[in-house]
């Protein structure tokens, strides 16, 4: 009774006349019954939405900006490069095993299985989380455009596809391409973030696969040709090591435009993303408290 109880409330908050929203919750909500769960929450996230939330969590380009500092160390262009390749192939096997679980299993009540987890979303939380996803995609490509426009020089191909650097201390370069994988490895973190939004959305079983898959996708057609560009406008990596700010995307941009105020407006994009960034990892950290409250494992959450 209590079950039913609860799907007659979910289905209420849908249109009436919309049939196929009313047969798509039905059927999500008996899915979570033969689960255990019972439909608490409002099933009004698009895959758009969910997959903002995802994508500005991950946000690869943004990434491989703000860790540059580690990367340009621990093998410089060579590292970033081809690294990404490497890991973006890694990231998608762990996005298809990410998919297939939260295929398997679309509910919050699996949060100690895989952390899948959920919480109540508004109409604004929505926005905010398209918002974080357009912002990201236009900060990316205005510094795409500009940084390499604008730099009154370019770097040969060799320098961005040939030129390793190892300031790490690591005498073997492969030790050096290793750690300064964590680099590359930051910037595609956080792919199971679309799973927390796993109960509010119709159909999870083909959405959240959808959002996974296509964070890592986005992730990798932006931080690669984004790394590539940057590269071949800077001028030297010493400079960018040694630079008195300690931020060497900074310097870069700075070598590029020529002037501190076009790097600085560059870096504000960067910072602006990164308040995106920001909204949807407490999204996400709010989303796995609460199904850890919901299923007993805070302490008081009774």
């Amino acid at each position: 009774m209590a079950e039913k109880g609860s799907d007659a409330m979910a289905i209420s908050h849908l249109n009436s006349n919309d049939d196929l929203d009313m047969k798509s919750l039905d059927s999500d909500a008996h899915k979570l019954a033969a689960m255990g769960s019972s439909q608490d929450l409002r099933r009004n996230q698009s895959v758009l939405s969910v997959l903002g939330v995802g994508f500005s969590l991950t946000n690869s380009w943004f990434g491989i900006s703000t860790a540059l500092v580690t990367g340009i160390n621990s093998g410089g262009p060579v590292l970033i490069v081809y690294g990404i390749i490497l890991i973006a192939l890694i990231s998608t096997c762990v996005g298809i095993s990410l998919s297939e679980l939260a295929s398997a299993y679309p509910n919050a009540g699996t949060s100690l299985l895989l952390m899948s987890s959920a919480a109540s979303s508004d109409a604004w939380e929505q926005a905010v989380s398209k918002l974080a996803f357009w912002t990201s995609l236009l900060s990316f490509f205005i510094i795409l455009v500009a940084v390499p426009s604008k730099a009154p020089t370019h770097q040969e191909a060799k320098f961005v596809f040939a030129n390793f650097v190892n300031n790490t201390g690591w005498k073997q370069n492969g030790i050096a391409f290793i750690v300064g994988l964590i680099n590359i490895n930051w910037a595609f973190a956080g792919l199971d973030c679309a799973t927390h939004l796993s109960e509010e959305i119709h159909r999870p079983e083909k959405m959240i696969p959808i959002a996974i898959l296509g964070t890592v996708a986005i992730g990798f057609l932006t931080s690669w040709p984004y790394s590539i560009a940057i590269f071949f406008s800077m001028k030297d990596v010493d400079s960018l090591v040694n630079t008195a700010t300690g931020v060497p995307i900074i310097a870069l941009f700075y070598q590029a435009i020529g002037n501190k105020g076009g790097a600085i407006a560059l870096e504000a994009l960067i910072m602006v993303t990164g308040i995106g960034c920001g909204i949807s990892c407490h999204t996400w950290q709010s989303r796995l408290c609460w199904s850890f409250a919901r299923d007993g494992g805070i302490p008081f959450s009774s």
